[in-house]
């Protein structure tokens, strides 16, 4: 038995390059924090950033902007190599679709029937089971299936996180657009046009824009937070590309965020001590966990998968547990299935699209 898990392993698991950078490990690390700050609402608790916060900046949240400034810097990058709309849309929809397709296909005809209240008959016949599938639009986002994770009289919603990946590729789009209008080159008055949405955004940030606020069904404020940490991350790449932050960085704002954190200037610290502390930590001369990402980038089926685990391990044993104990089994459940989805959707899917690329490039 031994012998077989061991075979199947080393053909799953092929070490790849030594990684340039700890992009990954950072982008994995984040994946499993949304879990974590998740595993305290199972139980209707805070998470500890939202403590220390005092609600600004809640936990998934937190590792949310630090998977939008990451996005920011490498997409930015990903433009500039070729600035060509097709190569670049093409590794896009590859990286985004093919994997968030499967999650939603299991969400529906696996997971769904197992845990629904509803008979299986009627939760097949519901036409809100087909209409979860309009999560694969990345419009009109449905998070709840007929009966699914139902406890308490509610239907609990079945994957949250995958409603920022609506906001992740509209970001794709404005980049195309902003690299259109040469808003990248740093040599050419455009770049002020960038660093002044960014400071905008951050203005708006602070005047607290409301939750509830649409337009053309957009969430203003989620859009602005994101918008804000996705371009910093492109400002980062523009001006400072590999370069490591000196560590006094993080320190000073960190302590900032320590005086400032029962007022609403908080989020200024808070906004660059999270740009100080990734990109300190990105570039670092050590590779952190290189044994871990060399055999892949996990966190995308991480962050796809977490929280569908965390609704089945709490439906069947959540009374047993508390918010450290789930998010521990959480995660240890979540990881295969992150590297099961890298191996034989998301990276076949990426092999295709640098094929096809080469092919049009002919």
């Amino acid at each position: 038995m031994y012998d077989l898990i061991l075979f199947i392993s080393t053909i799953i698991l092929k070490p790849q390059l030594q990684q340039p950078n700890n992009f990954n490990i950072i982008r994995l690390a984040a994946a499993a924090f949304v879990i974590f700050s998740h595993s305290f609402g199972f139980y209707g608790r805070r998470d500890p950033v939202y403590i220390f916060s005092n609600g600004k900046i809640p936990g998934g949240q937190f590792a949310v902007y630090v998977f939008f400034l990451l996005s920011g810097y490498l997409i930015t990058s990903s433009w500039l190599k070729k600035e060509e709309i097709f190569p670049y849309l093409n590794k896009r929809v590859r990286r985004i679709f093919p994997a968030l397709i499967v999650t939603v296909l299991i969400s529906i005809f696996v997971v769904g029937p197992a845990f629904s209240n509803l008979p299986f008959l009627n939760y097949f016949s519901s036409s809100e089971t087909y209409s979860y599938l309009w999560n694969i639009s990345l419009w009109k986002m449905k998070l709840t299936l007929p009966g699914v994770f139902a406890y308490d009289g509610v239907e609990h919603t079945v994957n949250p996180p995958i409603w920022t990946l609506f906001f992740e590729f509209l970001m794709y789009i404005i980049i195309i657009l902003f690299g259109l209008l040469k808003m990248f080159d740093r040599q050419k008055k455009s770049i002020y046009i960038l660093w002044t949405f960014v400071l905008a955004s951050l203005v708006l940030v602070l005047i607290k824009i409301s939750p509830e606020l649409f337009i053309f069904k957009i969430g203003v404020a989620n859009f602005v937070r994101f918008f804000l940490f996705f371009f910093a991350g492109a400002i980062f790449f523009i001006y400072c590309k590999e370069r490591k932050i000196p560590m006094i960085f993080p320190i000073v704002f960190f302590a900032m965020m320590c005086v400032l954190r029962n007022t609403d200037l908080f989020f200024v610290p808070a906004f660059i001590f999270i740009i100080a502390i990734v990109f300190r930590i990105a570039f670092h001369e050590q590779r952190y966990g290189q044994r871990i990402v060399s055999y892949g980038d996990f966190s995308y089926g991480t962050y796809l998968y977490g929280y569908i685990i965390q609704n089945i391990v709490f439906q069947i044993i959540g009374e047993k547990l508390n918010p450290w104990s789930l998010f521990i089994i959480s995660l240890l459940l979540t990881v295969p299935l992150a590297i099961l989805s890298w191996n034989i959707v998301e990276k076949k899917f990426l092999d295709k699209s640098s094929t096809a690329i080469k092919i049009i490039n002919k």
